[in-house]
Protein backbone atom coordinates (compact mmCIF):
# COMPACT_ATOMS: atom_id res chain seq x y z
CA UNK A 1 0.00 0.00 0.00
CA UNK A 2 1.44 3.40 -0.95
CA UNK A 3 1.63 6.27 1.50
CA UNK A 4 -1.00 8.15 -0.50
CA UNK A 5 -3.54 5.33 -0.37
CA UNK A 6 -2.75 4.71 3.30
CA UNK A 7 -3.85 8.29 4.02
CA UNK A 8 -6.94 8.12 1.80
CA UNK A 9 -8.48 4.64 1.50
CA UNK A 10 -10.68 5.81 -1.41
CA UNK A 11 -7.81 6.70 -3.77
CA UNK A 12 -7.49 3.13 -5.05
CA UNK A 13 -11.23 2.74 -5.50
CA UNK A 14 -11.47 6.06 -7.37
CA UNK A 15 -8.57 5.14 -9.65
CA UNK A 16 -10.11 1.74 -10.40
CA UNK A 17 -13.51 3.29 -11.23
CA UNK A 18 -11.85 5.95 -13.44
CA UNK A 19 -9.86 3.34 -15.35
CA UNK A 20 -12.98 1.21 -15.94
CA UNK A 21 -14.98 4.24 -17.07
CA UNK A 22 -12.24 5.31 -19.51
CA UNK A 23 -12.25 1.87 -21.10
CA UNK A 24 -16.03 1.68 -21.46
CA UNK A 25 -17.04 5.21 -22.41
CA UNK A 26 -16.49 6.38 -25.95
CA UNK A 27 -16.74 9.90 -27.30
CA UNK A 28 -20.36 10.65 -28.11
CA UNK A 29 -19.75 13.03 -31.03
CA UNK A 30 -17.70 12.55 -34.17
CA UNK A 31 -17.09 14.37 -37.44
CA UNK A 32 -17.98 12.61 -40.68
CA UNK A 33 -17.54 13.39 -44.38
CA UNK A 34 -20.30 12.95 -46.94
CA UNK A 35 -19.13 10.54 -49.64
CA UNK A 36 -22.42 10.30 -51.54
CA UNK A 37 -25.93 11.74 -51.30
CA UNK A 38 -27.77 9.25 -53.52
CA UNK A 39 -27.53 6.81 -51.92
CA UNK A 40 -26.42 8.53 -48.72
CA UNK A 41 -23.00 7.45 -47.49
CA UNK A 42 -21.01 9.19 -44.73
CA UNK A 43 -17.57 8.11 -43.53
CA UNK A 44 -17.07 8.49 -39.77
CA UNK A 45 -15.04 6.60 -37.18
CA UNK A 46 -13.35 4.69 -40.01
CA UNK A 47 -16.60 3.16 -41.28
CA UNK A 48 -19.04 4.03 -44.06
CA UNK A 49 -22.48 4.82 -42.69
CA UNK A 50 -25.50 4.23 -44.87
CA UNK A 51 -29.21 5.04 -44.67
CA UNK A 52 -29.92 2.25 -42.16
CA UNK A 53 -27.25 3.59 -39.78
CA UNK A 54 -28.48 7.19 -39.73
CA UNK A 55 -31.14 9.37 -38.18
CA UNK A 56 -31.35 12.88 -39.60
CA UNK A 57 -32.26 16.23 -38.07
CA UNK A 58 -35.45 17.70 -39.52
CA UNK A 59 -33.46 20.66 -40.88
CA UNK A 60 -31.59 18.29 -43.24
CA UNK A 61 -34.37 15.85 -44.09
CA UNK A 62 -35.33 17.40 -47.48
CA UNK A 63 -31.85 16.49 -48.82
CA UNK A 64 -32.93 12.86 -48.80
CA UNK A 65 -36.29 13.14 -50.56
CA UNK A 66 -36.20 11.72 -54.08
CA UNK A 67 -38.99 13.93 -55.42
CA UNK A 68 -37.71 17.52 -55.52
CA UNK A 69 -41.27 18.88 -55.30
CA UNK A 70 -41.67 17.15 -51.90
CA UNK A 71 -38.85 19.32 -50.54
CA UNK A 72 -41.11 22.39 -50.77
CA UNK A 73 -43.23 21.28 -47.80
CA UNK A 74 -40.57 19.64 -45.61
CA UNK A 75 -37.71 20.81 -43.46
CA UNK A 76 -38.05 23.55 -40.88
CA UNK A 77 -41.23 25.59 -41.12
CA UNK A 78 -41.22 29.29 -40.29
CA UNK A 79 -44.12 31.71 -40.17
CA UNK A 80 -43.40 35.06 -41.80
CA UNK A 81 -45.74 37.62 -40.26
CA UNK A 82 -47.78 40.08 -42.25
CA UNK A 83 -45.66 43.15 -42.98
CA UNK A 84 -46.13 46.55 -44.56
CA UNK A 85 -43.24 47.09 -47.00
CA UNK A 86 -42.29 50.53 -48.27
CA UNK A 87 -40.24 50.74 -51.47
CA UNK A 88 -38.71 54.19 -51.95
CA UNK A 89 -36.85 53.68 -55.23
CA UNK A 90 -38.12 51.74 -58.21
CA UNK A 91 -38.69 52.19 -61.94
CA UNK A 92 -42.32 53.17 -61.27
CA UNK A 93 -41.59 55.40 -58.28
CA UNK A 94 -42.15 54.86 -54.56
CA UNK A 95 -44.93 52.57 -53.40
CA UNK A 96 -46.17 50.57 -50.40
CA UNK A 97 -47.51 47.03 -50.35
CA UNK A 98 -48.70 44.57 -47.73
CA UNK A 99 -46.88 41.24 -47.67
CA UNK A 100 -49.36 38.67 -46.35
CA UNK A 101 -48.56 36.23 -43.56
CA UNK A 102 -47.13 33.02 -45.01
CA UNK A 103 -45.46 29.78 -44.03
CA UNK A 104 -42.06 29.09 -45.59
CA UNK A 105 -39.87 26.01 -45.40
CA UNK A 106 -36.09 25.84 -45.38
CA UNK A 107 -33.35 23.31 -44.87
CA UNK A 108 -29.60 22.93 -44.56
CA UNK A 109 -28.32 21.92 -48.00
CA UNK A 110 -25.78 19.09 -47.95
CA UNK A 111 -23.16 18.39 -50.62
CA UNK A 112 -20.59 15.67 -51.26
CA UNK A 113 -17.38 16.34 -49.24
CA UNK A 114 -19.22 18.36 -46.57
CA UNK A 115 -18.13 17.71 -43.00
CA UNK A 116 -21.00 16.88 -40.67
CA UNK A 117 -21.40 16.56 -36.92
CA UNK A 118 -22.69 13.16 -35.86
CA UNK A 119 -23.76 11.90 -32.46
CA UNK A 120 -23.18 8.20 -31.86
CA UNK A 121 -25.74 6.13 -29.94
CA UNK A 122 -24.61 4.33 -26.79
CA UNK A 123 -24.44 1.00 -28.60
CA UNK A 124 -22.56 2.54 -31.56
CA UNK A 125 -25.10 1.17 -34.05
CA UNK A 126 -26.92 4.40 -34.89
CA UNK A 127 -25.51 7.82 -35.78
CA UNK A 128 -27.57 11.00 -35.53
CA UNK A 129 -26.76 13.59 -38.20
CA UNK A 130 -26.87 16.85 -36.24
CA UNK A 131 -25.42 19.61 -38.39
CA UNK A 132 -23.19 20.56 -41.32
CA UNK A 133 -19.83 21.98 -40.20
CA UNK A 134 -18.16 25.01 -41.79
CA UNK A 135 -14.70 26.56 -41.58
CA UNK A 136 -14.35 30.07 -40.22
CA UNK A 137 -12.68 32.35 -42.72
Amino acid sequence: MSQESARDPYVGINQHISQRANKEQHPTYTIGRILSLDPIKIRADGIDLEKEDLRVAESMYPNFLENIEDREENGVETLLPEKLVQVTQSAIGPFVFLRPEEHVFGWVVLNVDDEVLLMRSDDGQTYYLIERMVTLE
